[in-house]
């Protein structure tokens, strides 16, 4: 989880133009994403999915901004690592393959002459991880990602899981971090006009399917027996970014 926060601050130091400005921005978003959102309530608390699969979604945002804004010489690299990363993200926990699928537009829509790169870094990541479910499970993902997970009958109205999700005390987006929630809305608003808009957008609506898939979920909006809004942390490497 701190690794994650850590990533997020090297990209907005990355994306800060002003050298003057850089030690702040990045140490703004490290300690706000760190400490006022869910990766403090949450993901800290326990070795488990999110903030694994968190870290390596923000590395693989890190890599797209490098090859965004390096060379063509250092794109080969910067691509393995971009798809191996997203791979194990997706490989880790199963929400962020929605993420994951905008990342894929975005390689296809800016950096095409890179795909097979991050190609290769997917099957790197992927082939381990195959071989050990296959050892283990006897399928290729593990039972965890069953679809018939999300099968059962929601049990609350829907109206009441989309409210909660933002308003619940026990859960709400906006009871928990509603500072770094409007700062992603506004971060998203003034990125039209500057290089990583394109990301910016991909990113943005792989967050927004994902929040959106959570608000209706059948298995309802509480999402377990935890405090603060387990499901958000898979969106926090894009808040970060924006």
């Amino acid at each position: 989880t701190a690794a994650a926060a850590a990533v997020s601050a090297s990209i907005a130091w990355k994306l800060t133009r002003d050298p003057n400005k850089r030690r702040t921005a990045a140490l703004a978003v490290g300690f706000g994403l760190g400490l006022l959102t869910p990766y403090w309530s949450v993901a800290s608390r326990g070795a488990w999915q999110h903030g694994p699969a968190a870290f390596w979604f923000t590395l693989a945002l890190w890599a797209a901004v490098t090859i965004s804004q390096e060379a063509s010489t250092r794109r080969l690299s910067q691509g393995v690592l971009l798809g191996a990363s997203t791979t194990m993200a997706v490989l880790t926990r199963p929400t962020f393959v929605m993420l994951g699928a905008a990342m894929f537009v975005w390689v296809v829509w800016r950096i095409r002459d890179r795909v097979t790169a991050v190609a290769i870094g997917g099957l790197l990541a992927a082939v381990p991880v195959v071989a050990v479910n296959l050892s283990t499970f006897g399928s290729v993902l593990m039972p965890y990602y069953d679809i018939g997970r999300s099968g059962a009958a929601r049990p609350d109205p829907l109206i009441t899981g989309a409210v909660g999700f933002f308003l619940s005390p026990s859960r709400g987006v906006l009871v928990f971090m509603p500072l770094a929630a409007v700062a992603a809305v506004v971060g998203l608003g003034r990125s039209r006009h500057l290089a990583q808009w394109p990301l910016a957008i991909c990113m943005s609506t792989g967050a927004a399917a994902l929040l959106a898939f959570v608000a209706v979920s059948p298995e309802g909006w509480w999402a377990g027996r935890t405090y603060g809004p387990r499901f958000v942390i898979d969106v926090l490497p894009v808040v970060g970014l924006l």
